[in-house]
């Protein structure tokens, strides 16, 4: 069933409570079939709640999704961009995924294990505009970055490292532009 949140602060500690959950587990979404459920519904206030059968759950603070969305978008990532995404199971990874897929974007999955010289090929066939990369992979994305092969015009590291636009970074972006009633990505 669904959940009930009555005011801000029984929001704060339910994603509190969801976000510790989180740090306590691990969770390998690759492989697993998942079911999707909005709860709330307003923009602010929503939490999607990711299942798999097995047991597993994910939560994401929907106002993460949407405000890695729309500096996507504020950076002239739209709809139909191709933007891979590579590095281990975490709540970056899985944001920046939601975020494609729900602004239209092509989401591209890439298997972090991957050989440099297959994973740049990867890259070309795909013909990804973004990447989404773990900090684990900044040398061989440095290497992709450098070397000008690819149509990469935007490098976003899960964390903050240096040289490179980073997720949360982003966040404040885009809570920035919706804040300015920049709704383009909600809309």
């Amino acid at each position: 069933g669904s959940i009930k949140l009555k005011g801000e602060s029984e929001y704060k500690k339910a994603l509190q409570q969801i976000t510790q959950n989180l740090k306590e587990q691990s969770f390998d979404i690759s492989k697993r079939a998942f079911t999707v459920k909005v709860i709330g519904g307003l923009r602010y206030k929503g939490i999607i709640i990711a299942g798999s059968p097995n047991g597993y759950k994910l939560a994401l603070n929907l106002e993460d999704i949407n405000n890695y969305g729309a500096s996507l978008y504020s950076m002239k990532i739209r709809p139909d961009a191709r933007v891979a995404i590579i590095g281990r199971n975490r709540y970056e990874w899985v944001v920046a995924h939601f975020a494609n897929m729900l602004g239209g974007m092509v989401s591209v999955p890439l298997d972090k294990d991957l050989q440099f010289d297959e994973l740049e090929r990867s890259i070309i066939r795909s013909k990804a505009d973004a990447i989404i990369f773990d900090e684990k992979l900044e040398e061989s994305i440095q290497k992709i970055k450098y070397a000008e092969k690819t149509n990469l015009k935007e490098f976003i590291c899960m964390s903050e490292l240096n040289g490179y636009k980073s997720i949360p970074e982003l966040l404040k972006i885009g809570n920035e532009e919706l804040e300015n009633a920049n709704n383009s990505y909600i809309n």
